[in-house]
């Protein structure tokens, strides 16, 4: 794993930044949270502004910088930056703000729930995973010919009922996957090897084999 530090200009109020990212990583699996396993990570690099607070993961993302800017400056915003970006605390996750901001800005709703997906990849707690579902579940409609990072939204759905020990719900998610998607081999060995855990009672995350 190579990680490249430099510095760039926020978007928001165009003061210089410091950032890192990944320039080079060794991925040898994928968890049946559709995860990339090995020595990696399975979100976008995160930069946060030191001067006017702003956390983002696309610089080329067009907002209005005024309406922003009056998030920023509300102390309700100052608290939750303080709350999810301090590393020393254990709420730490930079995706929640960003999460919070999206939502706020009314950012397209595909997009609030991949930064959701993302705070769950962040930390992996199955707490945040549930509240990814949660959201996912209020649009369902929305997700009958669309993917989430390449896979139809019953993947993730079924995982969290697995985890969750609700083994009829994923079963049958799983078992419509096989139906709906015969032809395509990658999501085939996935769905099957999630009904074998389920056969299993096996309510971990685990790399598909």
């Amino acid at each position: 794993m190579v990680i490249k530090k430099y510095k760039l200009e926020c978007p928001i109020c165009e003061e210089l930044i410091r950032s890192s990212e990944m320039l080079s990583c060794f991925v040898f699996g994928l968890q049946t949270d559709l995860a990339k396993k090995g020595l990696c990570v399975s979100y976008p690099n995160v930069h946060s502004c030191s001067h006017c607070n702003y956390v983002y993961i696309d610089k080329t993302l067009n907002v209005d910088k005024t309406k922003v800017k009056k998030l920023l400056s509300t102390p309700s915003y100052q608290e939750f930056f303080m709350k999810y970006s301090n590393s020393d605390e254990d709420d730490f996750n930079k995706f929640k703000i960003i999460y919070e901001i999206y939502q706020y800005l009314e950012i397209d709703i595909y997009q609030q729930h991949l930064i959701l997906l993302y705070s769950y990849y962040n930390g992996y707690s199955l707490k945040n995973l549930k509240y990814f579902i949660n959201e996912i579940e209020k649009e369902l409609t929305l997700y009958e010919n669309h993917l989430l990072k390449g896979y139809p939204i019953d993947f993730y759905r079924g995982e969290y009922y697995r985890r969750i020990g609700e083994f009829n719900q994923a079963k049958e998610l799983f078992e419509k996957l096989i139906k709906k998607e015969k032809e395509n081999q990658a999501y085939l060995k996935i769905a099957n090897f999630q009904l074998q855990l389920i056969a299993q009672k096996d309510r971990e995350c685990r790399t598909i084999e």
